[in-house]
């Protein structure tokens, strides 16, 4: 098994002009809790331009889906994430869930409302806010999600 090159695959976003949020764990790490995360979780910016960059990027990736790895990421794929579908990916890289909708994920423009931009090696990168974070967290409920909610509010005190 080899590890994730999720700073590849960042770079790779942010190279190929993808605007995106970044959910879940690695959000989490950047914000300052580090914990085990097997994938990068993002929420794209839903205009038709953004998610066709989107689309080549991941087809430069030579994405495959990752319920399927010996199907290729392609034009199918792509008019999923039009219509506002979800989409789990596998890339040398590393896996990529792309939300489109989610029951307790906000959309795209309420995430980026107030994201927080970090800069990652000379790349900025928007990450949902502690907030938004802790209310997808409970939302969701499942014990790791809990344990996420307790690390931020940690943080939180931490930095009061």
């Amino acid at each position: 098994m080899t590890l994730p090159d999720l700073r590849g695959l960042f770079a790779a976003l942010v190279a190929a002009e993808v605007d995106f949020v970044v959910i879940g764990g690695i959000a989490l790490g950047l914000h300052g809790f580090v914990r085990a995360t097997e994938d990068l979780d993002i929420v794209p910016n839903p205009e038709p331009a953004n998610l066709d960059r989107l689309c080549t990027a991941l087809e430069a990736e030579r994405a495959t889906l990752l319920l399927n790895p010996s199907r290729r990421f392609g034009s199918r794929e792509g008019w999923m994430l039009q219509r506002g579908r979800n989409v789990s990916i596998a890339t040398p890289r590393g896996d990529l869930d792309i939300v489109r909708t989610l029951p307790g994920v906000p959309d795209y423009a309420t995430l980026d409302a107030d994201a927080q931009r970090y800069d990652l090696d000379g790349m900025t990168v928007k990450v949902a806010s502690p907030a938004r974070l802790a209310e997808m967290k409970r939302a969701r409920g499942t014990p790791q999600d809990e344990a996420d909610v307790e690390a931020l509010r940690a943080l939180d005190e931490a930095s009061s």
